[in-house]
This record gives structure tokens, sequence and C-alpha cells, in this order.
């Protein structure tokens, strides 16, 4: 049916095999007054006409023809301008917590801080605030303490020119109220007993202030001296035979009583215990009689009421450099 598509529409009818011309019909064929019918479809009309399609019968599918060479590849194309940025994604979800790493190593110890304020100390930071015993308030002006403790007190403004100290840092007193007598070892010094004191100077640069006040009496000429341990001090200088004193007297009646004072400003040079003693001594002929050396009475040593019982004392007071 290649070479007939008017029979094209029947080609489910009809079979025409185009090399031996024959005809096969797999349909009814009808032909009546009303024309030439092959199944249902009329193919010739009543009156002679074609009564099927003008297309004709579909002819065969004709063979595949040999393909043709491929073209050439076409130039490129120009690259495209750059399209617009993108708006920016929305913020991702935060991830979850990792797990704690494992404890490092301690560090070394550091350097000890500075010794806070104690109940005998009051410390002042460099923030200006203070520390310390309950016994300091502070009125917004200055301080007020109950007790103040301290190696050094000078003058706001300095130590005037020429002075040589400043306040008092520690008082030691000792005080004699009993009655002694050396008896008769003449020309020979020895310690009045109850008046020696020991003082630790809080610095080796403070000064130590020594006052003295000795009752005493003699049966001729007699005196006393100060020593700090073993060595005489605030003593006269050495003149021909002379014996060195801090102080001296002569009393004639048996029941005088002479009065002597030491003032005397030491330099001990140390922070160790330094002690101060007074010693005695009575003179044996030369003028001076006899050998008796009495503390706080006459050398008579009476009883009655015209003798009398004094009070011997010294006290050594630490100043501030």
């Amino acid at each position: 049916m290649a070479n007939n598509r008017e029979l094209s529409q029947f080609g489910s009818f009809v079979n025409v095999d185009d090399t031996t011309r024959n005809v096969g019909i797999a349909t009814t064929v009808r032909i009546t007054a009303g024309g030439l019918f092959v199944g249902a479809v009329q193919a010739i009309r009543a009156d002679g006409t074609w009564g099927g399609s003008s297309a004709g019968i579909q002819g065969a599918t004709g063979t595949q023809g040999t393909g043709g060479t491929q073209g050439t590849t076409g130039t490129q194309g120009t690259t495209g301008t750059q399209g617009i940025q993108g708006i920016t994604g929305a913020q991702g979800a935060t991830g979850s917590q990792g797990t704690t790493g494992a404890q490092g190593a301690t560090g070394a110890q550091g350097a000890t801080g500075p010794v806070g304020g104690s109940n005998t100390q009051i410390l002042y930071n460099s923030s200006g605030t203070a520390t310390g015993s309950a016994n300091m308030t502070f009125d917004g002006t200055r301080p007020t303490f109950a007790t103040l403790r301290t190696d050094s007190i000078l003058p706001s403004g300095g130590l005037p020119a020429g002075a040589s100290g400043g306040g008092i840092v520690q008082v030691v007193t000792a005080n004699k109220t009993d009655f002694t007598d050396q008896g008769t070892a003449g020309n020979t010094w020895y310690d009045i007993s109850g008046l020696s004191v020991s003082i630790t100077p809080r610095s080796s640069s403070n000064k130590v202030y020594i006052a003295v006040s000795v009752q005493f009496a003699t049966s001729g000429n007699g005196g006393i001296r100060l020593l700090r341990g073993s060595t005489a001090i605030a003593i006269g200088d050495a003149y021909s035979s002379r014996t060195r004193m801090s102080a001296a007297t002569n009393t004639e009646t048996s029941i005088e009583s002479a009065s002597t004072t030491i003032s005397f400003i030491d330099s001990p040079g140390t922070t160790s215990s330094v002690t101060y003693k007074i010693q005695g001594l009575a003179h044996t002929g030369g003028g001076g009689g006899g050998s008796s050396f009495k503390v706080n009475s006459g050398h008579g040593n009476g009883t009655n009421a015209d003798y009398p019982q004094c009070l011997s004392n010294i006290t050594v007071f630490e100043i501030s450099a």
C-alpha cells in the first residue's frame, strides 16, 4: 500500500504485497446499492465517486537514509553578564556546647603578699583604706587608737636642724623604795640593788635617754656612775688620779642624804637587749672620812623621825631617730 495512499485508511483491513501485487483483505467487503464498503468504511459512493479519505492509504515506512556528516562545532558564545549577588541566607542555629576540656596543671605558687593588719598592727594599703585592729577608729580626718605601737615617731615637718631624735617609742623604769647599806666596802664600785633596767631598742638607729635620781649618803666623799652593761657611760673625762663618776656628794651629818641626778642620751646602736644600771662608791681617807654608803636614807642609819626614807629610780626612754 506504499504506492496507493487512497487505501491507507483501510490499512488495518487490507494488506497489499508490493512484490506480487496480491491484495489480502482481513475484513468484509460489501457492494450494495449504496456503494462499496470495506468493513464499516464506504470506499465508493453510489454515484461512483470515491468515498474514502483524500489522504489515501498510508504506504509502508521507507528505509532509513544514511546519516549526514556532523557539522563543525560553532564558536563559543560570549559569557553572559554576572548575575547579582543573592541575598544572604539566614543564620544557622547555634551548635551544641562541646564537652569541657580536661583541667590544666596547677600553676606555680605566687609570691607571698604583705602581712595584713592584726590586733597589734594597722596596715594602710595602696588604695588608702585601713585594716587591722578594732581598737582603731577613723573620723574621716585622722585615726584614733586605743593603743598605738610604733618603731619611730617624727614631726610631720621633719626634724629641726641640729635635732637628733623624734618621739618616744618606749619607756622602762625601775623604782627603789627600800633602804640598803653597803657597809664598809670603801673605794669599791658596787651595783645598787633595784636600780637596773633592760630595754630592747626597736631600731639600731634610735637613741636611749636615761634619767636617774639617787638618794644616798656616805660617811665621807662618795658618788655614783651610770653603766651600759659593764661599760661606764655619762662620766667625766680622765684627769690625773681623780675618780671618774656621774655624780658625787659629801654628807657631813648622820642624818644627811644627798639627792643626785643623772640625765644622759645614749646611742646603743643595737636591737638587742641593753641593760642600764647604777653603781655606788664611798671613799676612805684623803679627807673623805669613813666608807659607809647608804641608799634612800642618811649614813647614820637611825630609825627615828629625824632620818629620811627616800625614793630612788632610773628611767630609760627609747627615742626614734
